[in-house]
């Protein structure tokens, strides 16, 4: 479990780290689902059925087939081994649906069965309509609890779809080819998300334009120092941004729109048609108390299917082509931000004219999402405003409405009824805290919080008496805990007060790890971290940097000149380094250990029995 934690630490993947700390240390049982009806009664088991056909019919609603014309046959475009190392990564721990063998059977079988599946799919695939087994283009549906919301209706539970594991391992082989194919047309434009070389970091690097607005708005205080700089004043200045909120996106992709399109961005016809035959007749199978139930659905990408982040990409940057028929290509890679269905988009202004310019971009994102039949929710949308000028106020009550319902900023359009957007103070992005203040502090704040649920959650196995070691428990500590610790905080940056309370609260980490009281022991931190053998807070902070530098540094070895990577700078990390240099230079205690403490090698022997030990605490 370390192991398999410490690689997903390594990778900055926060997913499978909470996915290994949920397994082992639930936040709460598993809730029971329990349907109710219109009047609130429990659901009967007819009850229950219907209610979730008709979830399933509404939300899947769509064409079963896309009208796609293609000529000549696909073929099937991979080789026999090709096939054989993908049914080998077959994962033998997920779960599959149940009328399937597991995947561990087929993976062990993969070198016997290739060449017949490969031969077989020769066949199916050698006519204009290729021939796709209905099991594998089926889903069985399975309806989770979501968090804080009770469990009675289906629009409160996460579906997710289970499916036939040969049919999605083979579904892998033609989207590898398909991003591969596409890739240069993908990374052209600020789409973060199931792409080599990216994580959710880069796009939290949003918290640069939180930072240029807060000077911008210092520079226009006045005062001496500003004057002697010649910093120009402006009527209007500040900045905006807005954190999108989509219904169900990856349920509402209109299927055709994607596929009559998806040869445009460099995909070959061959892989488009099977792609595209994968997603015709599809049906989700809903369990309940009668029974299993299938149901045609003809929208959204496959839920479960390994082709569905790469489609709901291509999705997102045919979106960004149809904005940028309105806006300039410039601005939107400057300016959006895309982590799958997370959009964000920000600007600066200078002036009255830029903010309008800018409130009128955000007005043509919605109705671009809304002409490719998203569903933008604009009262779970959030939006920061910050302004100042001489002029600001007559700016601010054209823009701003305040309600019964809070604060909203107004997006207006001639002829269209005006779109209003809860104005906020901050927004949380990402594990991230967005804002117009201190956004430094306010993200570490957040992740000081997270990390203490997380060690709390933990405690039984940091901080309690068992057979761990120390040591051990500090490797857990470190694979565990300080990756959600430190998530987002290098990429927003860290203050020097925040510095110093990151180390505070390291270091009670790491005493509660050893069991080092200062009530008990008289050691000061520094002398129980080094009686104790344990990295020193800076230290842990030096490692974590130069792991992020190397990650996001190497990446340029294989970048091309259109990938908008390139426009995102690191350079503030350079600057950060130096400051965790000077806080560690900068720790004047003592760092001798006092007189009574007893070397290590030296026993301590009980008077009164047999008991002997070297550690002064055990004692």
């Amino acid at each position: 479990m370390v192991n398999e934690a410490s690689q997903a630490a390594m990778h900055h993947d926060m997913f499978t780290l909470y996915g290994i700390i949920n397994r082992h240390t639930p936040k709460h049982r598993n809730k029971r689902i329990q349907l109710r009806n219109m009047q609130g009664h429990i659901a009967t088991p007819e009850e229950s059925r219907q209610i979730l056909t008709d979830f399933v019919q509404q939300t899947w609603a769509g064409p079963t087939t896309l009208d796609l014309q293609f000529a000549e046959p696909p073929g099937v475009p991979f080789t026999i081994g090709d096939l054989i190392a993908e049914l080998r990564r077959i994962p033998i721990t997920k779960a599959v649906a149940a009328p399937f063998i597991p995947g561990l059977v087929w993976k062990e079988l993969a070198q016997f069965i290739g060449p017949i599946i490969h031969a077989q799919l020769t066949e199916w695939w050698s006519t204009s309509r290729p021939f796709i087994p209905q099991c594998w283009k089926d889903g069985w549906l399975c309806l989770l609890a979501k968090p804080l919301k009770p469990p009675s209706c289906p629009q409160n539970l996460r579906p997710i779809a289970l499916q036939e594991p040969i049919g999605k391992a083979i579904v892998g082989l033609p989207t590898k080819i398909a991003l591969s194919q596409s890739l240069s047309n993908l990374i052209y434009w600020p789409v973060m998300a199931y792409l080599p070389g990216r994580s959710g970091l880069d796009c939290i690097l949003i918290s640069q334009h939180c930072k240029a607005v807060r000077d911008l708005l210092q520079a226009q205080q006045g005062g001496p120092h500003l004057r002697a700089r010649a910093i120009s004043r402006y009527k209007l200045c500040g900045g905006v941004q807005l954190f999108l909120d989509l219904s169900r996106a990856f349920d509402m992709v209109c299927r055709r729109k994607l596929f009559q399109k998806l040869t445009t961005l460099g995909i070959s016809e061959q892989i488009a048609h099977l792609l595209g035959s994968w997603h015709e007749c599809t049906q989700y199978h809903v369990s309940h108390e009668l029974g299993s139930q299938p149901i045609m659905i003809g929208r959204g990408v496959r839920q479960g299917c390994k082709g569905a982040p790469f489609l709901f990409n291509c999705f997102v940057v045919l979106f960004l082509r149809d904005l940028a028929n309105h806006l300039p290509v410039d601005w939107i890679r400057a300016n959006i931000t895309i982590y799958a269905d997370d959009f964000h988009v920000c600007s600066q202004y200078r002036s009255a004219q830029e903010l309008e310019y800018t409130l009128l971009a955000f007005r043509l994102l919605f109705q671009t999402l809304t002409s490719l039949d998203m569903v933008v929710n604009p009262s779970k949308s959030v939006a920061l405003l910050a302004m100042t000028g001489t002029a600001f106020r007559k700016h601010r009550q054209q823009h701003v409405v305040k309600t019964q319902d809070g604060v909203f900023l107004r997006l207006r359009a001639d002829g269209m009824d005006d779109i209003l957007i809860p104005l906020k103070r901050e927004a949380k992005y990402l594990g991230a805290i967005m804002s117009y203040k201190c956004v430094e502090d306010a993200t570490l704040q957040h992740r000081l919080s997270i990390a203490r649920i997380n060690f709390a959650r933990l405690k039984p196995w940091l901080s309690r008496r068992h057979s761990l070691t120390t040591a051990q428990r500090l490797t857990l500590w470190q694979t565990c805990i300080f990756p959600i610790l430190m998530y987002g905080i290098f990429a927003v940056d860290i203050t020097h007060k925040g510095l110093l309370l990151l180390q505070h609260h390291i270091t009670i980490m790491l005493r509660s790890i050893a069991k080092d009281h200062a009530y008990f022991t008289g050691h000061n931190n520094t002398q129980a971290l080094q009686y104790h053998h344990l990295p020193t807070p800076a230290l842990l902070l030096h490692g974590a940097l130069d792991s992020l530098l190397q990650s996001v540094t190497q990446r340029y070895i294989v970048m091309t000149e259109v990938d908008i990577l390139f426009t995102v700078r690191w350079d503030h990390l350079v600057a950060l380094k130096l400051r965790i240099d000077t806080l560690e230079a900068s720790d004047l205690v003592d760092r001798t250990l006092p007189t009574f403490v007893q070397a290590p090698d030296n026993v301590l022997q009980c008077k009164q029995c047999d008991f002997h030990t070297h550690d002064v605490a055990t004692f």
